[in-house]
């Protein structure tokens, strides 16, 4: 396929119709069922006719989910080329947990602006899964995680690590210790997360292996829920160390043990080369990691 093939076909997946595909690409349908004509000649049927609407065949669900990368790729190189034309950089775009969100952008945004380079950065806050998703689709250029992915789509740089903690209400019992150890917390209403949260599946092992059960009285998703139940004294919370719990008053934050290791880590595009802009954040990325978590 051509690129104007590849944008004919993906108009017609997305709209069902010649008609409303034509209108889309400012073109006559026509012109549009000629091209459609020509891929199938070339390819193998695409669509079923059936009462004016497009149905697509098996081969065409196959083919559309890379169509639509590659034709996302085609966009983004427009754009790049586009930015260039007039002068500018390209933005970069970070998505990110909450936590990694919170402690590196103070700092990535300062270096960005003594670096004079004009960088733009886009940044925004996703669930693991969403973020593996946008960096692979082209949709982010940096993932930011404390998950490693597994997909061969995706590169994982281990730049740093943290550690779980605990979170104790100032006048809690367990302020006095250096750390707080699992079976310290017997007795105690404890706030972590669900149990098939990625943290929660990653507690519940070192549960398991000291011989107690993980079950949280308060489930949460996002780690910085936990301080508001903490504040209030609804109990201690285990969570992950990146997030800049010294800056909420009226909690106490001690490691917990058994340590449990958590990987700072950049996810990118395993076939993507990164742009100039790119390669500036992801060197400030490890510096800031390198001198925040001493990796």
């Amino acid at each position: 396929m051509n690129s104007r093939q590849l944008e004919v076909f993906r108009a017609i997946m997305h709209y069902g119709t010649l008609t409303r595909a034509a209108q889309e690409l400012n073109v006559s349908q026509s012109a549009l069922s000629q091209v459609l004509l020509r891929m199938e000649d070339q390819i193998g049927l695409l669509f079923l006719r059936e009462k004016g609407r497009l149905i697509p065949t098996a081969l065409a669900e196959l083919l559309y989910p890379e169509v639509d990368r590659v034709f996302g790729e085609i966009q983004n190189l427009r754009n790049l080329t586009e930015e260039i034309r007039l002068g500018r950089m390209a933005p970069v775009r970070v998505s990110s947990s909450a936590p990694l969100l919170m402690s590196f952008l103070p700092p990535l945004k300062h270096a960005i602006r003594e670096s004079g380079l004009g960088v733009e950065l886009v940044a925004d806050v996703h669930g693991v899964g969403v973020i593996f998703d946008k960096v692979a689709a082209g949709a982010a250029e940096i993932g930011l995680t404390m998950i490693p992915s597994s997909s061969p789509k995706l590169r994982t740089e281990v730049v740093g690590e943290t550690e779980m903690v605990c979170l104790l209400p100032t006048d809690h019992r367990l302020t006095g210790r250096d750390t707080v150890d699992i079976t310290d917390l017997r007795g105690e209403a404890l706030i972590s997360y669900r149990r098939d949260n990625d943290f929660g599946v990653i507690l519940a092992k070192v549960y398991a292996e000291s011989g107690s059960t993980f079950r949280p009285d308060i489930e949460i998703d996002v780690s910085m829920t936990s301080v508001i139940f903490v504040q209030q004294a609804l109990g201690v919370a285990v969570v992950e160390g990146a997030s800049p719990w010294s800056a909420f008053s009226g909690v106490t934050v001690r490691p917990f043990r058994p340590k449990v290791y958590l990987p700072i880590c950049i996810i990118t595009s395993a076939f993507r080369l990164p742009t100039r802009s790119q390669v500036l954040i992801e060197n400030n990325l490890r510096q800031i990691s390198q001198a925040r978590y001493n990796f």
